[in-house]
């Protein structure tokens, strides 16, 4: 996935990122959802050069530890309905 569009993020309801960050080799940043803090996006970046523009983003469920490799915003809404229960 392209790097994350945070206007687009943030007009969803996101906070501003957090980061970047380097944790465990990996360099990432990422979002809480302002009204539901247990819900998030962690957007991994590339390290080098070679991955130029690619990043893996993750929709999180911090409350129940489920994750998801999302490759748009339309999956981003899916995961975020279907773990509010909607």
């Amino acid at each position: 996935m392209k790097t994350l569009d945070r206007h687009q993020l943030e007009s969803m309801g996101f906070n501003p990122p957090e980061g970047p960050c380097f944790s465990n080799g990996r360099m990432y940043r990422f979002f809480i959802l302002r009204s539901k803090p247990w819900l998030g996006v962690e957007e991994y970046l590339p390290t080098d050069a070679s991955q130029a523009g690619d990043s893996e983003v993750y929709a999180i469920n911090y409350g129940t530890h489920r994750m998801q490799l999302i490759q748009s915003i339309e999956e981003l809404q899916y995961f975020l309905k279907d773990s509010l229960g909607s």
